[in-house]
Formats: C-alpha cells, structure tokens, sequence
C-alpha cells in the first residue's frame, strides 16, 4: 500500500468525489451536485434506505448477519485452553500429528498466545473454535499487562487451510496472514485490538485532559484533540501501535474470505494483494485506516461486505511493486455498503496510508478494468468515490515515479461505475486538500456537495477510457474531473496544480456515457 497514501491525499483533493448530488445514480445523477434525491430515499423501485452514520451498529460482539454455523462433529484432534502459553500446545499438535486434510478443533474459551502459530505443512488443514460464534473461542495475544507477545497471530505457507469460527486479538503485527497459497479460507474469523486503557495495566495517564500527545507522557497513548478541533483532550489509547493488517492473504489464488469481522487494523483490515482468482464476500470491517482492499490482484469480487467508521471504507489500488508486478485487472466491487468512514486517521506516519483522506467512501487507484456498481455510498465527509493514476501520486510526493517496472501502467483505465446510489457524502472534505475541493464551489456550507465520482482525468492516449457512467445520463452519477492537462509539469507546486484544477476542472458527465 506504498503508493496509495500520497494518492489518497490527493485524491481527497483532486478527487473530491463525494456522491451528494442525488441520493441514488440510478435516479438522480444530472444536475448540480447535491441537488439531486433526497438522502437517504435509497432511490426509486423500493431499494432499501442506505445506512448512515445513525445507523452505526453496536460492535461490542460478533455481529456479521447470517453467517453459517460451524460443525463440531468432523474434528481430527481437539484442544482446550489452559490459560498459560496455549499456543505451545497447538503447535505441538501440528507438529506431532499429520493433519493433511484434517481438523484441528479449539475449545471454548481464553487461549494464552504467546507467540506465533506457524504453518507450514499439512495442506487443506482447517484450525476452527468449537464455540457457538468467533466470540466464544479467544486467541489472546496480549499478556497481562496488556503487551502484545510474538509477531504474527497465525501464519501460513501451505495450500487450502481453513481458520474458521475464532477471534484473534492484539496481535502485534498482521492478526492471520496466508500467503503465497492456493485456496486459503478465511471463515467467521473476528480480528481486534483492545484500546491500550482498556487493557490490563493501562498506562496511568488514560482519560487524563491533555492540549497534544506529549501531554500524555507515555507512546502507549494520544491526545485526541485532532479530529474535532478542541482545544483541550483526553489521553487514549495510541492505535497507531496496532498490527498493520488483520486478514491478509497475499500471493495467492482462489482465496475467499467471508463472514469476518476486523477492527482496528492500523493499515488495512481486510487486505487481499496479488492474488488471482478470489472472492471477499459478507464481512464487516470499521475503525481501521483502510476497511478493505484489494490491491494488484486479478479476477477479484468484493461483495456484500459492510465497511463504516474506517479512515477510508473500501479500495481497489494498484500499485508499482519492483520485480514483483502484477496489475489489479477484472476486480469488481459490488453490492457493498460503505457510510461514516470518518475515522480519525491513525496510521503510522510515513507510511501510505497516513495519506488517507478522513471520509473516505471509495477509493479506485490505477489499475484497468475495474467495475464499481451495486454499492450504497453514504455520509463519508470527504469522498464518495475517487480515481486516481500514479501519476498524481508522483507529483504530489515525488515518489512512484518513472521509470516504472516492466509491465506497469499507472493509469486509470476501464473503470466502469454504474448503478450506485450515493447519499450525503462530499459535505465537509477534510485534510489537506479541502482547500481545493473548496475553492472549486464544493463542500462548503451553501455549495453543493462534492459529486459523486473525482477523478485526476489523467490519460495516457487522448483515445483511452478511464472512466465508464452507463448510457443513461439520468442514471449515471455526477462527476468532477480534474483535467488531463494537469498531470504537466511532473512537479507542479500547490498553487499552480490549484490554478490548473480551477482552470480545466469539469462536471460534464457526456464524455463518460459508455460502457466498457
């Protein structure tokens, strides 16, 4: 995720994409952005009302609609928590016993993590809890006083193994990785991190009143003033500290992650990267930096999964890997609901995603052949759906610039959004870039909100397709686009990109009736 944070950034600038204009893309669309539908109708033909910030649900447990029932009749070994060091007891089954195509069970209860579960034989192993949900079977990987202990929560290197119906908290770095796997499943897998003055021992300032974070005298914790412009805060816990991802196949093919549930996630809670062939599908992702992504993955469908309260809710991004390219070609996303991404952004800084704009809806970066459609789109403060090249992320940090890998086109192409209904976004854009979107008539109060879809207009040929609405002007989403011209100079400082933006930028849908 190098690239996107830059990206991101600017997206929320040049990108200032939030579907306000009408409540739905298939019954508004035309017009003045913000003017079209009334939020929250859900469009015409009986679609259900979006959900929106009032619609938060409560995340004190598992919560994922639906989910099938685990079976407890087809265990090969079962194990029981003790309480000290468990984990020893499950490596020491994986490595006494051949459980090819078996299953490892894990009783109900608190599971003491010391470190890391490794695996690396056995293919099509399932590791699944016993219990009636992922709640009744813990994997905790924070000692008493609240540290964290190991690196990875559960790490595997073999084809076709199941986790399934547990929950892995505080890990330190990823919670459950597979990688370099064909046929990894994930199943009912809820992944957390506990605030740090939740924890056993917190540290003594939590709750103390605070003006910055080093008035909280201990890296454990922030002061959280930023986000609401107080003056004075309270000392919380610092989720900065947390691992990067929760569920993270990479390298992979045909992986299906499903009915899981991922908080907390200080880069991408659910992440599928360099994967072919896949299916991401009924999961909740909130309060992480990035709820879902699928990046430099081919033949990927993300759907049905439900992302709130994140920096940014879902992604589809390519990105410039040396040596290692593959592109982020026929992904689709569809059928998702992403509203109130408007989390505090707490990724570590420097890394990419510390880019992100706060109120992210939906973020499409590079990459050709990229369907977006069926999604509901809500109350994300500052983007609904944004289009980004690597190109604008080179000018705006100097980084992932030419010369690019062989086989990389860090362009926009075939990106084809249709049938959305955007509600409620765009309406006050955060960060850096607010300024833009701003001074381009939207997001203030008495301007129309962002529209629905910001794009760079980057291109590489004057004939390519970066960008498909449907053939129905009354039902394709509104659009802001940048401009092609630019993307010149490589470097251009704020205030020439503004003056260019404000010069070249566009709300004219016409060019973008097709289908790819």
């Amino acid at each position: 995720m190098k690239v996107k944070v830059l990206i991101c950034a600017v997206l929320a600038s040049t990108l200032a994409i939030t579907g306000c204009s009408d409540s739905s893309s298939s019954t508004g669309g035309g017009g003045t952005a913000g003017s079209g539908g009334t939020a929250g109708s859900g469009g015409m033909g009986g679609t259900p009302v979006p959900k929106g910030c009032g619609d938060v649900p409560d995340v004190s447990g598992y919560i994922v609609p639906n989910a099938p029932a685990t079976a407890t009749d087809d265990c090969t070994i079962t194990l029981n928590p003790t309480g000290t060091n468990d984990n020893a007891q499950i490596i020491d089954a994986l490595v006494d016993n051949d459980l090819t195509n078996g299953t490892l069970c894990l009783g109900v209860g608190t599971w003491d993590m010391a470190g890391t579960i490794g695996i690396t034989d056995d293919p099509g192993l399932t590791i699944k809890g016993i219990g009636a949900s992922p709640d009744d079977v813990i994997l905790e990987y924070a000692d008493e006083d609240g540290n964290c202990r190991g690196s990875k929560g559960i790490n595997v290197g073999v084809d076709n193994v199941t986790i399934e119906n547990l929950w892995v908290k505080n890990t330190c770095e990823n919670s459950v990785e597979q990688r370099d796997t064909d046929g990894s499943v994930f199943r009912k897998v809820r992944v957390s991190w506990d605030d740090r003055c939740d924890r056993p021992s917190p540290p003594a300032s939590c709750d103390a009143s605070c003006a910055t974070t080093e008035d909280c005298a201990d890296e454990r914790l922030v002061c959280d003033t930023t986000f609401t412009g107080q003056t004075e805060g309270t000392c919380i816990g610092n989720m900065t500290l947390n691992g990067a991802y929760g569920i993270y196949p990479t390298d992979c093919q045909n992986t299906l992650v499903e009915y899981s549930q991922v908080q907390g996630a200080s880069d991408a809670g659910i992440y599928v990267g360099k994967c072919t062939g896949g299916s991401v599908e009924n999961n909740i992702v909130y309060a992480n930096v990035a709820g879902l992504e699928v990046e430099n993955c081919v033949g990927v469908d993300a759907s049905n999964n439900e992302a709130f309260d994140n920096v940014g809710g879902l992604f589809a991004l390519q990105q410039d890997i040396s040596g290692d390219m593959q592109s982020n070609t026929d992904v689709r996303l569809f059928d998702n609901e992403t509203y109130c991404n408007n989390h505090p952004n707490f990724a570590k800084p420097g890394s990419a995603v510390a880019g992100i704009p706060v109120g992210t809806g939906l973020l499409s970066f590079a990459g050709n052949g990229v369907e977006i459609f069926g999604n509901q789109i809500t109350d994300n403060q500052t983007l609904g759906i944004g289009m980004a090249s690597n190109l604008l992320n080179c000018q705006v940090a100097s980084s992932d610039c030419p010369p690019y890998t062989d086989g990389y086109d860090p362009y926009v192409k075939q990106n084809y959004i249709h049938d959305n209904v955007f509600t409620n976004n765009g309406t006050d854009p955060l960060g850096d870039f607010g300024t833009l979107f701003k001074i381009l008539g939207f997001g203030s109060v008495g301007r129309p909100n962002v529209p629905n879809i910001v794009w760079d207009g980057y291109l590489e040929n004057p004939t390519d397709v970066g960008l498909c609405l449907g053939e129905d002007a009354d039902a394709a989403a509104t659009v802001l686009v940048i401009g092609d011209i630019c993307q010149d100079p490589i470097n251009p400082s704020f205030e020439e990109y503004i003056t260019c933006a404000q010069d070249n930028a566009s709300t004219d849908q016409t060019p973008f009736l097709c289908v790819p």
